[in-house]
């Protein structure tokens, strides 16, 4: 099963036999704060839990976990809501989903247009995560131009096998080995996509 590492946990969660639910539950994930909700029991073949998420980070916290390479493009506090199903089956396999969203209120985007906004306008992103011991499938909206599809492999290099991001309204298609762009914009200055391609290709490892 997946492993995970808390600390700064405070918070009350209560067992009845199988039956597992908190209240108050705060916690730090790799340094980043984190109010969560859990319920958990136990099912025929797996052992079901579902968490909910919700976070408010400073600029500190959020960009400590972004490469170097793509840490100047926002700026401002980072809140979101979310979903993870976790299921433990009890031959030791195991398989989760995670639901993500949030209107990026407070953070501006520096990226070429059309995707740069202020710290004032609302930006619905959404994201999500499905899994096993594997492989991950990460799938992600920005607004409604901006979407990514790709697939992490867990073995020794942790990386993106398959990738695609999309720019634009158009059809996003299942992507062959290796990272791919696609470029559906009525209009766009070339210079600074390079710079921007340059540097998500520089902060991500692509077998």
């Amino acid at each position: 099963s997946p492993e995970m590492s808390f600390t700064q946990l405070t918070g009350q969660l209560n067992f009845v036999n199988d039956v597992i639910d908190s209240k108050d539950l705060q916690l730090h994930w790799q340094g980043l704060p984190l109010a969560v909700k859990v319920s958990s029991h136990d099912e025929a073949d797996y052992f079901h839990s579902r968490i909910a998420m919700q976070a408010d980070w400073s600029l500190a916290d959020w960009q400590a976990h972004v490469p170097e390479s793509l840490a100047h493009y926002g700026q401002g506090s980072l809140t979101w809501q979310g979903d993870l199903t976790l299921k433990n089956y009890h031959d030791g396999d195991f398989s989760y989903r995670a639901d993500v969203s949030s209107s990026l209120a407070q953070l501006a985007l520096t990226l070429p247009a059309p995707f740069a906004k202020s710290a004032e306008q609302d930006l619905m992103t959404k994201l999500t995560i499905t899994g096993e011991k594997s492989s991950s499938v990460i799938e992600a909206q920005v607004g409604e131009k901006l979407r990514f599809y790709g697939v992490l492999a867990h073995d020794q290099q942790v990386s993106f096998s398959r990738a695609h991001l999309l720019l634009g309204e158009d059809a996003m298609l299942l992507p062959l080995e290796g990272f791919h762009i696609t470029s559906a914009l009525a209009q766009a200055d070339f210079s600074k996509w390079q710079s921007l391609v340059n540097n998500i290709i520089a902060g991500i490892n692509i077998t």
